[in-house]
C-alpha cells in the first residue's frame, strides 16, 4: 500500500528479464498508479540507493518501450519517474535520449512537454546545444 518494490523486483529483472517484462507489461494498464511508477521505477539502470543494472545501461531499449507507453500516463507519481528515466538514459546514451525527447516534444501535450523538460534538465546543465535546441 504505501511501497511500490522496486528495490525487489529489480532482482527479477536481472535474473529472468523476459517472465518480469510480461508481468510488467500486463500491470501497464492497472488503475493503480504505483503499479505504472514500479514499470518505470525497477528498471532504472541508475535508481538511486540501488545497484546499478548494468544491462539496461548497456541496452535502454526494454525500458524505452515501457516508457513510450508511460509517457502519456495522467499521475504526476508516474510522469516524474518517467522524467527521471529518461534523464538516466540521456547520462548513458546521450544522442538516443535526446532523439526521443525531442520526438516526444513535437507531440506537444502538456504532460509530455513536462516529461521533456524535467528529463533534459542534466543536459541543459552541461550546455549540451541539442538539449537547449529541444
Amino acid at each position: 500500500m504505501r511501497f511500490t518494490s522496486e528495490f525487489s523486483i529489480r532482482k527479477f529483472l536481472v535474473n529472468f528479464p523476459e517472465a518480469t517484462f510480461a508481468t510488467l507489461n500486463k500491470w501497464m494498464h492497472d488503475e493503480d498508479h504505483n503499479f505504472r511508477r514500479l514499470l518505470c521505477e525497477g528498471c532504472r539502470p541508475r535508481f538511486p540507493w540501488a545497484k546499478e543494472i548494468k544491462e539496461f545501461k548497456k541496452n535502454s531499449k526494454p525500458c524505452i518501450e515501457l516508457l513510450q507507453l508511460l509517457k502519456n500516463d495522467d499521475s504526476k507519481y508516474v510522469q516524474r519517474s518517467v522524467a527521471n528515466q529518461m534523464n538516466d538514459i540521456t547520462k548513458d546514451h546521450p544522442k538516443l535520449g535526446l532523439s526521443i525527447l525531442a520526438k516526444w516534444k513535437t507531440e506537444n501535450k502538456a504532460k509530455t512537454n513536462w516529461i521533456v523538460k524535467h528529463a533534459l534538465r542534466t543536459q541543459l546543465k552541461k550546455g549540451n546545444l541539442k538539449a537547449l535546441k529541444i
